[in-house]
């Protein structure tokens, strides 16, 4: 939970928008900082960093994913777990359609979120 505070007071200093100082977030830094928010539990502040990956044209890392999708499964969120999968077939990145299985296997779903998924480990809908 401290390191999560860290990550907190990380992300303001990025989030400051003063004329003498704007950081950029890095792929680095942003993975980091989601993993330590997920890793606290910190569900929200995780998801709202992955948002941040598509706005400065980054990837996240598939341990970033990982750990993204562990904080989802703790909470028991099937629908941010269906847009997380959603998420990385958009990025191409190669865990999407073991995270589909994964996300069918062990979360509750309506028949249309079973659809999507299977959609997306057959690689169509345009994710992959």
């Amino acid at each position: 939970v401290a390191f999560a505070d860290c990550a907190d007071n990380i992300k303001s200093l990025h989030d400051l928008k003063s004329k003498n100082m704007q950081l950029l977030w890095k792929d680095t830094s942003l993975n980091n900082t989601t993993i330590l928010f997920a890793r606290a539990g910190r569900t929200q502040e995780a998801w709202n960093m992955l948002q941040l990956f598509k706005k400065y044209s980054q990837v996240p890392s598939d341990l970033t994913v990982k750990e993204m999708f562990g904080c989802i499964k703790q909470s028991n969120q099937a629908e941010k777990a269906l847009e997380l999968v959603k998420l990385t077939a958009e990025y191409g990145i190669q865990s999407a359609s073991v995270l589909a299985k994964t996300t069918l296997e062990e979360f509750e779903l309506s028949e249309e979120q079973r659809r999507t998924l299977v959609d997306i480990i057959e690689g169509s809908c345009g994710y992959k």
